[in-house]
């Protein structure tokens, strides 16, 4: 068991213990994160790629809940923050960059649960729920590959003057 010593003052140490249960999660975790996850997720949409053809791709169904998820949410929850951050004494976390801010606000595009369920109580007949479906999926990847990219690229605090 490995165990390691915390100074909390000069006179007193703590011994703090992980159990084997503990490591073992923090090992797993990134694969249930983002392998185990995700592909749950997917498959729990049940969309039957029998029905779709490649004119779903363009259907208004689909873009526009593509363009709901990646640009509505983006500009609804940047433009909504950067009033309400204007107009009270409220400031972005000290050193946080908009530009980092305008990321996240772009990963809030992965509406995947809440807009399935939304979308299957709007529409009604197979294909115009998998075109549904269609456009929730491309909205949510479009939101979360656009949005890591830019986290990666941009710092996510301000320099320092």
């Amino acid at each position: 068991m490995d165990f390691f010593y915390s100074e909390i003052s000069s006179q007193v140490k703590i011994r703090i213990t992980h159990s084997s249960l503990k490591k073992l999660e923090h090992f797993l975790h990134p694969f249930v994160a983002f392998v185990i996850l995700p592909i749950f997720a997917f498959l729990n949409t049940e969309i039957s790629f029998k029905e779709i053809n490649f004119n779903d791709l363009f259907s208004p169904i689909t873009l526009g809940i593509v363009a709901n998820l990646f640009v509505g949410k983006q500009i609804g929850i940047v433009l909504s923050s950067f009033i309400f951050l204007k107009f009270t004494k409220a400031k972005l976390h000290y050193g946080l960059s908009w530009s980092a801010f305008y990321a996240i606000g772009i990963l809030c595009g992965i509406g995947f649960t809440f807009s399935l369920f939304i979308g299957l109580l709007s529409f009604e007949g197979p294909s115009l729920i998998n075109q549904m479906k269609l456009g929730v999926i491309i909205g949510s990847l479009l939101s979360a590959l656009v949005g890591m990219i830019l986290l990666m690229r941009k710092p996510l605090h301000r320099d320092t003057l």
